[in-house]
């Protein structure tokens, strides 16, 4: 078929479509020959979700001792706050840069474009003598800074040649490209496609959450396969645009869940857990493995002795709490202090608080296996400003909210 979708929610979604990239990017390579590069796009709405897949990617590459090429491709903003060039100086600069809450994966530095280009270690000859001139070139530029002087228009301009034929060469010669779904259309991959690739097989992960459009710029370039992976029942995409948010609400992916493969067995979740979804969302067909269960034993049930007085000393997996705080609406700048008109409630995180100290001090769960979740912006920057204050060890402790959170798990939430 030209194209096929996977859905569920823990059914291994994504472990499957990684799997599947490696089998046709493999197929991609057998089929390449001197004239044309065939290339497989995996993309994804979110840098998290992009770095999630090209992790799993690159660890079976290695555990396979397989000879794919694999491109982690970020966007500007995330390559300049590495690497600002000659965005240093105000003549260059661009202003329509968001700031990047969160930097690229380190793991991932391997792979990542805007390192690749600046290996001075490089296997190959041309590769390692221009990355030299672009690290040297970056070099006098923070020296020109520090002297208030800007660099001349031709030393400018060979700086960017430097940079645009380097990256050109690692995209063509890269047989899988990671990246969002919107940079799948930038220029540099645009150009790579009009002179010396195909784009073969494009997959599109957590597809759900995809506007049409930005599924469209994924998969627009593929003139062999297409494959979109996500669960329609989960989050929408979120539009805010109340003029075509009817419209694009209802992604690709969604739109053509008739024909989509459903993965019925779930590995994520208690069984306890999964019962409600399966019933509610997926017409009791979800179902959870074997190897789920047997890690279900009572001697894991343990730690929910910590909410055992507030759960009525049952042993399911969860827990309903009613707390009968205040909330608080805050009007503030949608930056990392909270959204516009978000809410937050004191008592709500306190009680948070408490179970996490009583998770990792009593129970010795690591923090690492705990997540926190909450729909407002302003609630998980008090409930981060809280764990702080109580003790500093809690950076460790993750607390998202639930759209940053899709995709991921956790042993405690």
């Amino acid at each position: 078929n030209r194209s096929s979708d996977l859905f569920t929610a823990g059914t291994g979604k994504t472990v499957t479509g990684v799997h599947i990239a490696w089998w046709l990017a493999l197929e991609n390579v057998s089929k390449t020959n001197e004239n044309v590069k065939n290339q497989l796009y995996y993309c994804a709405p979110s840098n998290e979700a992009v770095d999630l897949v090209a992790k799993m990617l690159l660890n079976l590459v290695k555990s396979r001792n397989g000879k794919l090429r694999l491109l982690r491709v970020y966007g500007s903003a995330t390559e300049r706050r590495k690497y600002p060039g000659l965005s240093i100086f105000k003549r260059y600069a661009s202003s329509g840069i968001a700031v990047m809450q969160k930097p690229e994966s380190e793991d991932l530095r391997s792979i990542a474009l805007h390192h690749r280009i600046r290996n001075e270690k490089n296997k190959d000859e041309i590769a390692r003598k221009d990355a030299t001139k672009i690290v040297d070139f970056e070099t006098k530029f923070v020296k020109y800074q520090s002297k208030e002087v800007e660099p001349l228009q031709p030393e400018a301009n060979k700086y960017m040649e430097l940079v645009r034929n380097a990256e050109q060469r690692e995209i063509e010669a890269s047989d899988v490209v990671l990246c969002t779904c919107i940079q799948a259309g930038n220029r540099r991959l645009k150009k790579s496609r009009e002179h010396s690739t195909v784009v073969r097989t494009s997959i599109v992960d957590e597809a759900g959450q995809c506007t049409e459009p930005e599924t469209i710029v994924a998969i627009i370039g593929a003139v062999n396969k297409i494959v979109l992976i996500g669960d329609h029942r989960q989050l929408q995409p979120v539009v805010q645009n109340s003029q075509v948010g009817d419209v694009l609400r209802k992604s690709m992916f969604e739109r053509l869940s008739p024909k989509a493969m459903m993965l019925t067995e779930q590995y994520r979740m208690h069984e306890d857990l999964c019962l409600f979804p399966s019933e509610m969302f997926y017409g009791g067909k979800l179902e959870t493995s074997a190897e789920v269960k047997k890690r279900q034993g009572s001697k894991n049930l343990m730690w929910l002795s910590c909410w055992g007085h507030l759960n009525r000393g049952s042993t399911k997996p969860y827990c309903f709490i009613d707390v009968r705080g205040s909330v608080e609406t805050n009007s503030v700048a949608a930056d990392n202090k909270g959204g516009e008109e978000s809410k937050a409630n004191l008592e709500e995180a306190d009680l948070v608080i408490s179970i996490v100290q009583s998770l990792v001090f009593t129970y010795k769960i690591s923090q690492t296996q705990i997540r926190i979740l909450t729909p407002y912006t302003a609630q998980k920057c008090l409930i981060i400003q809280k764990l702080e204050q109580t003790n500093p060890k809690f950076e460790k402790t993750r607390v998202c909210t639930v759209f940053e959170t899709q995709g991921g798990e956790a042993d405690f939430v």
